[in-house]
């Protein structure tokens, strides 16, 4: 069994590099941190399956916004290799009103460029008073995003605004958690999502979107407490 983290919306492997300073080492030497591009049209059930196919064996799947609902997704393709999850600021699906962000910030991107928007982005993502007290954090963000590139970056908007998986999360029964910061916009849709998977929901003080940036710590415990479950279960 592996730690398959997987990133956010513009986000790389090294994106995982705080949480990953702070796991138990034990799980950290089996941790493997995808990276995810998506291409144009792709949906996150096809982006899902190839995550499967690169990385072989079982796993606890660590997914932070677009990497939570890929992991879903992994999940439901093939249940006895997903042995557990940890969502971190995940959906169970995009509402109409996710959808015509994403679809208006991807736009939004190949108007005016990625780094001027992905400087805005961030200002809406990180927990409000976030980006003084940590710039770097803000920088790290931001050069992360366009490193990732605008096409990958805008189809994966694209596909979270086409993806809802409310209706068929209810078959999932893997020890999960669902951990989000409290100054997370979408709050109540991730607390929905902890419903539909009856799995333990935890708010990270001060923390906005951006989890494995802003609360690593929050974020590797929520980690070490769904291994234990898998321990004591099996």
């Amino acid at each position: 069994m592996s730690l398959l983290l997987v990133h956010g919306v513009g986000g790389r492997p090294h994106s995982w590099q705080r949480v990953l300073e702070r796991l138990d080492p034990a799980l950290r030497r089996n941790a493997l941190t995808a990276d995810v591009r998506p291409k144009p049209g792709q949906a996150l059930n096809e982006i899902a399956r190839h995550l499967l196919d690169r990385y072989p064996g079982s796993h606890v799947i660590v997914g932070h916004s677009l990497g939570g609902m890929l992991a879903l997704e992994a999940a439901l393709i093939d249940r006895s290799r997903v042995l557990g999850l940890v969502l971190v600021s995940a959906i169970p699906g995009a509402t109409p009103g996710v959808a015509a962000h994403n679809e208006a910030l991807a736009a939004d991107i190949e108007v005016r460029g990625i780094r001027i928007v992905a400087d805005e982005f961030a200002e809406r993502l990180f927990a409000p008073s976030r980006p003084l007290r940590s710039p770097d954090l803000k920088t790290d963000f931001v050069d992360t995003m366009v490193e990732c590139g605008a096409p990958a970056v805008c189809a994966a908007l694209r596909a979270i605004a086409r993806w809802d998986a409310s209706e068929r999360l209810t078959v999932l029964t893997c020890p999960t958690e669902v951990i989000t910061g409290d100054t997370e916009p979408d709050v109540d849709r991730q607390r929905k999502l902890a419903t539909l998977l009856r799995a333990p929901f935890g708010l990270l003080d001060e923390t906005g979107h951006l989890a494995p940036l802003e609360a690593p710590d929050g974020v590797a415990r929520a980690i070490e407490r769904v291994v234990s479950r898998i321990g004591e279960e099996t």
